[in-house]
């Protein structure tokens, strides 16, 4: 996902170890969760599933566990000189681990508990993973560490959760001579990475000075077509700043420019409530709703906070009386737009079988919805050899093995098609 960038330097393992010390070890599990699916999408914990994300914040974390995180963290992974082929000299360790660890040696972070052990079967606690980093910050050797370290909690096991926490602080800090954050600095010129960890809470959005004349503001195209209450509504905004906050209003607008009235369009929302969010890396910001099923006769207006102005000419949603949302023309149900047989599903039908296609046609109009206007079309088919069909009626006959694709065509409409699949009769 993200280029290699090079080792961070020994001053951000001193911010990690700060965070380390002022960390809460009863982890909140649901801050905890939350934390580890942004890391986990930051590429920064991997939980105990490689390939379904499983953090298992309950459990007991081992040694070898607890370095991988760390390693990851610290972004070691991505260090120009870190071989996923390497090995330490200790024989309890998991193969999966073995780079993290041997790595971890050759900084100075681990020495093992001797006679050629890592310690994985032992537990994880705070004083033991403050004194890793202290050896890596050069405090002193083995037993000096360790001793300086006295005072911290040995007999508590960390669970996952808690390395999780101390992880995220640690990210969130300013290594020493530095002006970015530890986050900051392993996301680089990343831009999806920077956005992952923005939307997550990890960083903060940039700021910058908006001038409503540098951007042009639109809505997204869309088949939305007109929806009713309880429709869920997705609306992107384009021509926005990368990477930077967003606050938006999106209201229905009623009682006109003498006494206006604004009432928010999706269910959950207070009178005054704005949407919040992140604009991705190609200045783009979505959101959606669902609609609420009481929203009076008016049209909708979008306001992103700062621009100062309402993009009433590219989104005005209208309403009948039935409480319809209809987005761009409000001519509704005018045309024929779309063809749709058999739900997009081929067909498969034994050789003698008939089957009448019209119960499983369905025409739609511009705005995605079921047409009732008038309509006038012929069938066809590609083969009728295979599959011979009523041009008036769409009544299909399965005459051979085969394939063929059925036509429906609107007389100056659209069209659309079905494959029939033809099996010899069962005996």
């Amino acid at each position: 996902m993200r280029v290699s960038k090079r080792i961070l330097t020994i001053a951000l393992i001193t911010i990690f170890t700060l965070s380390i010390a002022s960390t809460a070890f009863a982890a909140d599990m649901e801050e905890a969760m939350e934390k580890a699916e942004v890391l986990y999408a930051l590429d920064l914990f991997l939980g105990v599933d490689p390939d379904v994300f499983t953090p298992n914040l309950e459990g007991a974390t081992d040694r070898a566990a607890a370095m991988v995180m760390v390693a990851r963290a610290l972004d070691w992974v991505n260090a120009e000189d870190f071989d996923e082929d390497m090995v330490s000299d200790f024989t309890d360790v998991p193969d999966w681990a073995e780079p993290h660890v041997a790595y971890a040696v050759e900084q100075g972070v681990t020495v093992g508990i001797g006679d050629d052990l890592f310690g994985n079967d032992l537990d994880v606690t705070e004083r033991q993973l403050q004194t890793w980093f202290d050896r890596a910050l050069g405090r002193g050797d083995a037993t000096e560490t360790w001793e300086a370290n006295e005072a911290l909690d040995n007999e508590t096991a960390l669970i996952r959760a808690d390395l999780v926490l101390a992880t995220w602080d640690a990210l969130q800090e300013i290594p020493e001579g530095a002006e970015a954050s530890l986050i900051a600095t392993i996301a680089g010129d990343d831009e999806d990475m920077m956005y992952t960890a923005m939307v997550g809470g990890l960083m903060e959005p940039l700021e910058v000075d908006i001038d409503p004349d540098d951007y042009e503001v639109t809505v997204a195209e869309s088949d939305m077509g007109y929806y009713l209450g309880g429709d869920t509504l997705e609306v992107t905004v384009n021509g926005l700043e990368p990477l930077t906050a967003q606050t938006v209003s999106i209201w229905i607008h009623t009682g006109g420019p003498g006494f206006p009235f604004h009432s928010p369009i999706f269910e959950g929302m207070e009178d005054d409530e704005q949407i919040a969010g992140v604009v991705a890396p190609d200045g783009s910001f979505t959101f959606s709703g669902v609609l609420k099923e009481d929203m009076p006769e008016g049209s909708i207006e979008l306001v992103p906070d700062g621009y100062g102005y309402s993009i009433d000419e590219t989104l005005q949603i209208p309403f009948d009386e039935d409480h319809t949302v209809v987005y761009g023309d409000s001519d509704i149900g005018s045309e024929a737009a779309t063809v749709i047989i058999n739900d997009g599903e081929a067909l498969v039908l034994e050789v003698g079988e008939e089957f009448d296609l019209s119960t499983v046609l369905e025409v739609r109009d511009q705005y995605n919805q079921v047409f009732t206007g008038e309509m006038e079309g012929t069938w066809s088919s590609s083969d009728e050899e295979i599959v011979s069909v009523d041009e008036e009626t769409g009544v299909v006959t399965a005459e051979a093995e085969g394939e063929a694709t059925i036509t429906f065509s609107i007389v100056d409409g659209p069209e659309g098609s079905v494959e029939v699949e033809v099996t010899a009769e069962e005996e």
